[in-house]
């Protein structure tokens, strides 16, 4: 059973929060029925769905939240919530009262917010929902990470390859530097996601090998039990198409044998997310 593990929903119908702009490469409603319609021909029945619209966090993830509540397809929501502040517990403990929720996205936290970032960290270290999906630059997770080394019962997972360049001959030795500082803590994770969208071109190439630095990079730092597979949908649609993007990683995960494939495009991410099973 393989799983993706970074899509979004959205429905664009709801007024009460901000979605994309029509003139946007992806305006239209999407559901899970929407995400198995692509991902079930290419072997892929199950998904992580990560919330990423502006909005309160309350409407927002609430409908979220609700709407995945008992689908068996959904392994688990990763939610948005202000980690700096003091009100993220009582956030936290009401989205605990949906039985998918596994955790919460966050992008770059200053220096000056990281006291009250440290505090919601064992908050969240307590619980069921306990990862923490971070979407940042190499500058801002860096940032982190003390408070990350800290939350020893918290498991982090980057976002999108952060710094990684497709394309590239090699990435730098700066890029390098980073991944294997961040990979020495054991609770952090890499999601190879959006290595699609990053394409220089488009179409985005369905050759792995244009994107072998990238997959090398993470997977010297990361070994084989600490890598996921994303693909970002729909957002990697303003590059390619979701098939191809099956295509590169598991034209790249074969060249490491089946068992690692199988552990890359959904065993890792069902133990990381400590995946709901209800229906299953």
């Amino acid at each position: 059973m393989w799983t993706d593990a970074h899509i979004h929903l959205y429905d664009t119908r709801r007024t009460t929060v901000t979605w994309p702009e029509m003139a946007s490469p992806f305006p239209k409603s999407v559901y899970v029925p929407d995400f198995l319609e692509i991902a079930e021909p290419c072997g892929i029945s199950r998904m992580v769905s990560v919330e990423c619209t502006v909005g309160g966090p309350e409407e927002v993830d609430n409908w979220t939240l609700t709407l995945t509540r008992h689908d068996p397809a959904v392994a688990a929501v990763i939610a948005c919530a202000d980690m700096t502040s003091p009100d993220f517990e009582a956030v936290h403990n009401r989205f605990l009262e949906f039985p998918k929720y596994r955790g919460i996205r966050v992008n770059s936290i200053s220096e000056e917010k990281l006291p009250m970032f440290r505090e919601n960290l064992a908050v969240m270290a307590k619980t069921r929902a306990h990862v923490v999906d971070i979407l940042s630059d190499p500058k801002g997770i860096l940032t982190m990470l003390p408070a990350m080394e800290e939350a020893k019962d918290v498991t982090f997972v980057l976002n999108h390859v952060p710094g990684c360049i497709a394309g590239a001959a090699d990435q730098s030795q700066e890029i390098h530097d980073f991944l294997w500082k961040v990979a020495t803590l054991p609770n952090v994770n890499m999601k190879v996601s959006s290595f699609i969208t990053k394409s220089p071109v488009k179409p985005a190439s369905d050759n792995w090998e244009d994107y072998a630095s990238i997959f090398s990079a993470c997977m010297h730092a990361f070994g084989t039990a600490r890598l996921l597979y994303g693909s970002d949908w729909p957002v990697l649609e303003m590059k390619g198409q979701y098939e191809n993007a099956v295509k590169v990683i598991t034209d790249w995960g074969l060249h490491w044998g089946l068992d690692f494939l199988d552990d890359l495009m959904g065993n890792n991410c069902e133990r990381v997310y400590e995946a709901d099973m209800e229906g299953v």
